[in-house]
């Protein structure tokens, strides 16, 4: 998660996640918190990068105008060809 879901914990305290450590007013991160929230970027930049594949399919980025009974297996269908094309198969 990113700092738009900094005081998430007090809502879902059950939930486990990681959030970056934030700078404080006036100050600096020490070098552990910059190697976390470097690293925490490093696998978020991942999600983004897939999320913006399936929005490049329409499916996510605008309203879906089809019958609501599909949208299951037209994200499936999304799903499925961005899995293919992440694991090399040509299609």
């Amino acid at each position: 998660m990113d700092l738009g879901y900094y005081r998430i914990e007090n809502n879902y305290p059950d939930l486990n996640f990681m959030l970056p450590y934030k700078r404080r007013k006036g100050g600096t991160l020490n070098d552990m918190e910059k190697k976390f929230n470097k690293m925490l970027s490093r696998m978020r930049i991942v999600v983004e990068h897939v999320i913006c594949r399936m929005k490049k399919y329409k499916i996510f980025g605008l309203k879906y105008r089809n019958r609501l009974r599909y949208y299951d297996l037209m994200t499936d269908i999304v799903s499925g060809l961005i899995n293919m094309k992440i694991i090399g198969i040509n299609i």
